[in-house]
């Protein structure tokens, strides 16, 4: 997760996901994928104004105590999202989705079974609108 930002794969993947209009699907730590279309030269950050679901930094800021993380995070990516104009809506982790027009987004693994059923039914509804709109 610490190096999503700077990773030009992970750069050029969501340039391509916006340009051609395609879904992106991100689960607990997984929108920190976002902050890499944070400086994609001229155009503004294609996420703001954007609600997302995600893994709170406030429970970062505790998973060393717990022993689930080595040690603390060097910087918290949901401070920088906002800072970018995206509104985090959960606090805590309780396994909530979230989609915001093509992004589907999600809190932690306790969401991963709805995530999953949540992503597969808006994809087949977007292809089936696709057909029938032609």
């Amino acid at each position: 997760m610490l190096g999503l930002p700077e990773n030009n794969d992970v750069k050029e993947l969501i340039k391509w996901v916006v340009a051609e209009d395609k879904y992106l699907l991100a689960i607990c730590h997984g929108p920190a994928a976002l902050l890499s279309a944070a400086d994609c030269g001229d155009t503004e950050f294609p996420f703001k104004g954007y609600q997302i679901n995600s893994f709170p930094d406030e429970m970062d800021r505790t998973l060393p105590e717990s022993g689930y993380q080595p040690g603390e995070m060097p910087w918290f990516y949901g401070e920088k999202l906002k800072q970018l104009g995206v509104e985090i809506l959960n606090k805590k982790i309780a396994g909530d989705c979230h989609v915001d027009r093509k992004l589907i987004t999600a809190d932690s693994p306790l969401a991963a079974d709805k995530f999953g059923k949540l992503c597969a039914d808006e994809l087949l509804a977007y292809e089936k609108s696709k057909a029938e709109n032609g």
